[in-house]
């Protein structure tokens, strides 16, 4: 038998995705690691497919552009592809992010033994595509993409109230 993680009541409504894709609610956890290797496992099969589809893609972008020049991200343009992003292909693909950002934040809480929340895992994910433009190449557009995406993200997850723009 394997070890048992207790994650106590820091962790509420814990959401598990399982092989069957149902999930599994409970106000104090008992997560086998079992159910964190199937998680981690269907959650890896996730970004592969979703790294497959998007090789197909820049690869046909790449072939349709290579005779036009690439113009300059403006931040509004930015802004919009996040939007798209996050609204798009990413939900279809990754489902409500809140529920996404709870099993991640439930994983990283049982791994680290310290208590992560959803929001923080949008702000920490916001750090690594940041970590990326200082120590990557600062001029791939998807880091500033998937960035602003997270913080919209982290945003939501806060509640926070949109200010009025008289």
């Amino acid at each position: 038998m394997r070890n048992i993680v207790q994650i106590g009541p820091v962790v509420r409504d814990l959401a598990l995705h399982v092989s069957t894709g149902d999930y599994i609610r409970s106000s104090a956890a008992i997560v086998t690691a079992e159910q964190i290797d199937r998680l981690v496992e269907e959650m890896q099969r996730q970004i592969d497919r979703q790294f497959e589809d998007a090789t197909v893609k820049a690869k046909k972008i790449s072939n349709m552009e290579q005779d036009k020049a690439m113009t300059k991200a403006t931040s509004q343009a930015l802004a919009m592809a996040a939007k798209d992003i996050i609204s798009g292909n990413r939900r279809k693909t990754h489902g409500p992010a809140e529920r996404t950002f709870t099993a991640i934040a439930a994983l990283w809480s049982a791994y680290l033994e310290h208590p992560v929340s959803e929001i923080e895992v949008a702000q920490m994910m916001e750090l690594l595509k940041i970590a990326r433009t200082r120590y990557g190449d600062p001029g791939h557009a998807d880091h500033y993409i998937d960035a602003a995406g997270y913080a919209c993200l982290a945003g939501e997850l806060a509640g926070v109230d949109l200010p009025t723009i008289a």
